[in-house]
């Protein structure tokens, strides 16, 4: 480009730059979003979600220590009876001419899991859940004695994969099962629970 067309360029540039300025020293009507160097008036934009923050402990919501017995009391002799057999064994026995069942939920493209206090009871459609509300705070992986649903269900949420039993079970059979998931799967919840029926003893839950 030749020199005299750079030099031309440079003016008109800057010519322009000296007419918006003056424009702008003399402009009369409204700015967005403030005039120049007006203070910022406007709200601060600030996560307004009104769920407890996942993992967070938190005494006043969820610290995995406090109100558990809003999920289960240990004190309450009804609710022993999700890790304690109180059944017929025989009911239990295996049939093996009993098919496995796949349920599969449906679960929404947009759906977000609400984090519940736990000053909050929470309950469930479906007999085994598949997602759904929960703790903030979810267990290690392992196996358990029992864990209740409210708590592994968010293990779910995070890839988990959770083997329920019936407490009345095989005994034979639920230690297969335990040793079956802990050698496959690092991302595991064991534990007993009575929503378990005596003809399908055994479940292996996903998100």
């Amino acid at each position: 480009m030749p020199l005299r067309v750079i030099l031309i360029h440079v003016f008109l540039v800057a010519t322009t730059i000296i007419a918006a300025e003056e424009d702008a020293e003399n402009w009369e009507g409204k700015w967005f979003p403030q005039p120049p160097n007006a203070p910022d008036l406007n709200e601060k934009i600030q996560d307004d979600t009104k769920y407890p923050q996942m993992g967070i402990i938190d005494a006043s919501c969820d610290d995995g220590k406090s109100n558990l017995t809003m999920d289960y009391d240990p004190r309450n002799i009804s609710h022993t009876i999700v890790h304690m057999c109180l059944d017929n064994f025989t009911l239990y026995h295996p049939n093996y001419k009993i098919q496995p069942i796949m349920r599969i939920y449906q679960i929404p493209t947009a759906y977000s899991a609400p984090h519940r206090c736990m000053r909050e009871n929470i309950t469930y459609p479906e007999n085994i859940p598949t997602f759904g509300p929960h703790r903030p705070i979810w267990p290690r992986y392992g196996e358990y004695l029992y864990v209740p649903v409210q708590r592994w269900i968010h293990n779910l949420e995070h890839g988990g994969i959770v083997a329920l039993y019936h407490p009345c079970a095989h005994e034979g059979l639920t230690k297969k099962l335990k040793t079956l998931v802990k050698g496959c799967l690092y991302r595991h919840i064991i534990t007993a629970s009575e929503r378990l029926t005596p003809d399908r003893p055994f479940a292996l839950v996903a998100w």
